[in-house]
Parts: C-alpha cells; structure tokens; sequence
C-alpha cells in the first residue's frame, strides 16, 4: 500500500480489521450454537489436528478412508495443523478462513486503485468485497 494517503490507508485497514473481528466473532457463535456441519468441518478438523500430531491427514469419519488424500491433495493443511499448537478446535479453522478471506480485499484495493488512479476507488471497491453479502454468509 505505498503512496497511499495515510487516512485511506487507516480506513482500510480498521475495514480489514472490524471485518476480521466481528466474523470471527459470529462464525465461532455459529459454531457453538451448533450450526456448522460435522462432515465438512469435522473431517478437516480431525485430519488437521491428526496432522498436529504426527498422522499426516489421518481421519475416521469417513467409511473405508483413512487419508485425506484419498480424497484431495491439501498441502496447505500441513502448515495449518501448526497453528493448533496455539489453540486445538475449529475454531481455529474458522477464524483462519475469516482472515483469509479478509485478507482479499488487498488485492481489490490494489486493482480499483491501480485501474481507476483513486485511493477512494480502492477503499470503495474493498469495502463493497468486504460488505458482498454472499461473502459474509
């Protein structure tokens, strides 16, 4: 973000941010109200934390499967299963997906602002990708 004024420079990221807490916040209420699905998010769930402990992409959840990559190829989730040595649960999937997800507004900003020649263009295009409502559910 060079040459960016330093206020469009601090809305961005207080945007990216107040993104980044509130779906955080709502994706792990979700969760704990038990509104997300055991097949999807319990069977990367296990096989990340399985990961964490040395059976790469092991899981049980799935009759006659034992691996993930029987399924897919994620090399991703290697790194991923380290981020359970802070926190172990879905949660931490969840609140990595919202991050990563926010994170997609840079290159928005980077596009409008680069095609439209205005900081405004960006911060308007990356807060109308953050606000997309399909996005947020």
């Amino acid at each position: 973000m060079d040459r960016v004024s330093p206020v469009v420079r601090g809305l961005f990221w207080g945007m990216v941010l107040l993104y980044i807490g509130l779906f955080s916040l709502l994706t792990t209420l979700k969760h704990e109200a038990f509104e997300t699905t055991a097949f999807d998010l319990g069977n990367f769930d296990q096989a990340v934390w399985n990961t964490s402990q040395g059976r790469i992409l092991r899981l049980t959840n799935i009759e006659g499967i034992d691996t993930r990559l029987a399924h897919h190829v994620e090399p991703i989730l290697l790194p991923v299963s380290l981020l359970y040595i802070l926190y172990s649960g879905p949660q931490t999937l969840l609140i990595l997906q919202t991050v990563v997800i926010a994170l997609g507004a840079f290159p928005v900003f980077w596009l409008a602002r680069e095609r439209l020649k205005s900081d405004l263009a960006g911060l308007s295009f990356s807060a109308a990708f953050l606000l997309f409502p399909a996005l947020e559910a």
